[in-house]
């Protein structure tokens, strides 16, 4: 089991110099939070959020509720149909050129 931190981005109080103190903790929970629900998450804005992460030694665990496409298996997101993806996952494949989707 990894031990992860929720993190609401660089305007976050807490800074990720301080996420990193805590014992034991390895990685970060996060999201792009400024982008409305069911709006595209432009790649590079993940790739920006991942590397700002990563620069403070920590790793990029776990992208909270990533819209899927039409293009996504299984039946079209919702609030409540929203997945939670792990960053590897979305690291393990490449994006499509307009978003990151997650099966």
């Amino acid at each position: 089991m990894r031990m992860t931190f929720r993190w609401y981005g660089a305007d976050d109080r807490v800074t990720l110099a301080y996420i990193r103190q805590i014992p034991g903790l390895v990685g970060i929970v996060s999201a792009l939070y400024d982008i409305p629900p069911g709006a595209v998450w432009p790649l590079e804005r993940i790739l920006a959020l991942k590397a700002s992460i990563e620069s403070a030694g920590l790793a990029f665990d776990v992208v909270e509720s990533i819209p899927r496409t039409s293009s996504s298996a299984g039946p079209p997101a919702t609030p409540t149909s929203m997945p939670t993806a792990t960053a590897s996952s979305i690291w393990a494949r490449p994006a499509s050129p307009c978003c990151v989707t997650t099966s």
